[in-house]
């Protein structure tokens, strides 16, 4: 399972990581596709980013089981899947998830965001909490 949680928090990084790397091409693209103010895409662009990075560092130094890290991530991937989703029926051919360097496609960003979730939920809730002031 470790190895899962370091291939997300190394997804997580490297989307961000993308977004920035042409930055201005980012935001052409994403204004492009909502029709946002500049500053106001600008702006949830840099915030986006940096809560990706500091999401996947958590997964890389194992503190995602956190309650914080643990939802602001549900809520992160929830925001991307729904996003996906109308890229999808809009019938966009990039979703944007690594900014304008890679095309992945909505559909598979999709399915990448659910199986993250899937796994995510899974381990949260199969593990078994230890009592320790039963010992």
């Amino acid at each position: 399972m470790r190895i899962i949680e370091i291939v997300i928090g190394l997804f997580f990084i490297v989307s961000a990581v993308t977004k920035l790397i042409d930055f201005p091409g980012t935001i052409s693209f994403f204004i492009s596709i909502s029709g946002l103010d500049f500053a106001l895409v600008k702006t949830g662009l840099i915030v986006l980013s940096l809560l990706e990075i500091s999401i996947g560092v958590s997964f890389l130094i194992n503190t995602w089981g956190k309650q914080i890290i643990f939802f602001s991530t549900i809520c992160l991937l929830s925001f991307f899947i729904v996003l996906n989703i109308y890229f999808f029926f809009k019938g966009y051919t990039n979703c944007g998830c690594f900014g304008t360097q890679f095309t992945s496609t909505p559909l598979a960003s999709l399915l990448k965001n659910i199986i993250i979730c899937s796994y995510l939920l899974y381990a949260k809730y199969s593990c078994k909490k230890i009592n320790l002031a039963a010992q």
